[in-house]
């Protein structure tokens, strides 16, 4: 355990405890807290606390409290805890990982849905774990997922979840903050209008989660996000239900002010990405964005 206490010229400051890894029984227990108070500079500073899973006896323990807000002009959120970004592989067919690999040898967390293990096997990527009823996989492939240092986590075929979801859940259990998952738009219909509704999963709250596509990238809003991207990138926003309230945006080239998109209409289809990064805030309801790297190659040439 370490901790300290502080000034910074008349600013208290209280750091962090950190505490590893051990055994009670033969139950495996992981523990990380970091806690954080005061103001520096102008800033305040306010943090988390995250615990890690073990057994005690025979009760399953997993403690994530939320991020409750740090601003550190000199240290982004992206550095404090980048180690939490995880990557999904679903099973998708023909899938093409190499625009990815990048990201995916970068996150710290590596899961495979079921058969999405196989294009990371053939770019020489090991999972840390796949999950699934493992229809897709057969004993072989399995066989050298285990030899190279995969994990394999089976479930019955009959089940209430899909593979992207167990995968999803097992992101959030480790305490991903940042998930991307590759491979769930396209192929079946299905299971891609499926894999866009998961977004609004509860227990995805307060996690950056998004669907990698060529080309696209889609993500949920819950009340207010940034829209990066490049000048010209067409953007779509869709409602995911019945209404969403409060619409507002900036630097699009169609604007909403305090708008109301319906679910049955298409007037949030094709607006334009103009003064990169975007806005879009909201009142109330659930809104999917969908952002192409285009250019505006789909529907747009030149502009103001």
């Amino acid at each position: 355990m370490w901790a300290n206490t502080s000034n910074v010229g008349e600013h208290a400051v209280r750091a962090y405890a950190m505490i590893g890894m051990g055994n009670v029984g033969e139950h495996a227990v992981r523990a990380y807290t970091w806690m954080g108070m005061g103001n520096v500079g102008e800033h305040a500073v306010r943090a988390y606390t995250w615990m890690g899973m073990g057994n005690v006896g025979e009760h399953a323990v997993r403690l994530h409290m939320d991020l409750l807000y740090c601003h550190l002009t000199y240290k982004p959120l992206s550095v404090l805890w980048s180690h939490m970004h995880a990557v999904i592989v679903a099973n998708a067919p023909d899938l093409d990982p190499t625009p990815y690999l990048e990201r995916i040898r970068d996150a710290e967390l590596v899961i495979a849905a079921d058969g999405g293990a196989l294009p990371l096997l053939w770019s020489n990527i090991i999972p840390q774990i796949v999950i699934g009823d493992l229809d897709s996989l057969d004993p072989g492939a399995q066989a050298d997922l285990v030899a190279r240092g995969a994990k394999l986590r089976s479930f019955p075929r009959a089940k209430d979840e899909t593979d992207l979801e167990l995968a999803l859940l097992y992101a959030v259990e480790r305490g991903a903050l940042v998930i991307d998952v590759i491979g769930a738009v396209g192929g079946r219909w299905d299971h891609t209008l499926a894999n866009v509704a998961m977004l609004a999963m509860p227990e995805l709250r307060g996690r950056q989660v998004r669907l990698l596509a060529e080309q696209q990238v889609l993500f949920l809003v819950r009340d207010q996000a940034d829209l990066p991207g490049s000048h010209g990138d067409t953007l779509s926003l869709i409602p995911l239900t019945a209404e969403v309230h409060g619409i507002t945006t900036r630097g699009l080239l169609y604007p909403l002010e305090d708008a109301t998109l319906y679910f049955e209409r298409a007037r949030g289809i094709s607006n334009v990405l103009l003064d990169p990064p975007g806005r879009v805030e909201l009142r109330d309801g659930l809104l999917l964005v969908v952002q192409h790297d285009d250019g505006g190659a789909y529907q747009w040439r030149g502009g103001a």
